[in-house]
């Protein structure tokens, strides 16, 4: 059995945490157990827990991608558990961590940004693809618009595999159904209508 620790430094339950949980729900237990560490307090706990996982809460990594205790925590963390993979979700004191513990790491990508004017020329390009290139054995993107991103800031192309997020299948309504949302937003049948599924956080 693969024995992979997830990484992620994440408090609230945003897109890196949906991929832990939807990859939880699909992945094969016989082949792979799948551990997960996240900040003490994070909203993902109770969910993690459900879907039966093993959950290490470790103090400070709060909604941080670095900072030099989370390596120490984190590396004590996985020489204890012996992990054949580390996998972090952003986490750069992850990914350190795993390379000082001589275990490959895996890095996902999950958002893309305006890549700043310091890290398109060099020499924060160069740094910044040192860093990121050193650090994983290799990146997934969620996107192509992610890899693109990546790539902009320096990071070869060979070094990323695009891995498009997974979404659950939705339960298909019946006709009286849709016709009777239809009514209750009255939108007449003839109406083209789309919808957006979308959270607003305040």
């Amino acid at each position: 059995m693969i024995r992979i620790l997830n990484i992620i430094s994440d408090t609230n339950i945003g897109g890196a945490g949906r991929v832990i949980l939807n990859y939880l729900r699909y992945a094969d237990r016989d082949k792979f157990e799948t551990l997960v560490a996240i900040p003490r307090g994070s909203l993902l706990k109770p969910l993690l827990e459900e879907a039966h996982v093993t959950v290490y809460e470790v103090d400070g990594m709060a909604d941080c991608s670095y900072a030099s205790q989370d390596v120490k925590a984190l590396q004590a963390l996985i020489r204890r558990v012996r992990p054949d993979l580390v996998h972090t979700h952003g986490a750069l004191s992850g990914r350190i961590a795993a390379k000082r513990c001589h275990v490959p790491v895996v890095y996902s990508r999950h958002s893309a940004f305006p890549v700043p004017a310091k890290l398109k020329y060099p020499p924060g390009r160069w740094v910044n693809k040192l860093l990121n290139e050193h650090y994983a054995d290799h990146i997934i993107a969620v996107s192509p618009a992610t890899r693109d991103n990546l790539t902009e800031g320096g990071i070869s192309p060979k070094k990323i595999t695009v891995v498009m997020n997974g979404v659950a299948p939705v339960a298909p309504i019946s006709d009286g159904e849709k016709a009777a949302l239809r009514q209750s937003l009255g939108l007449g049948k003839d109406v083209f209508t789309f919808g957006i599924l979308a959270g607003i956080v305040d």
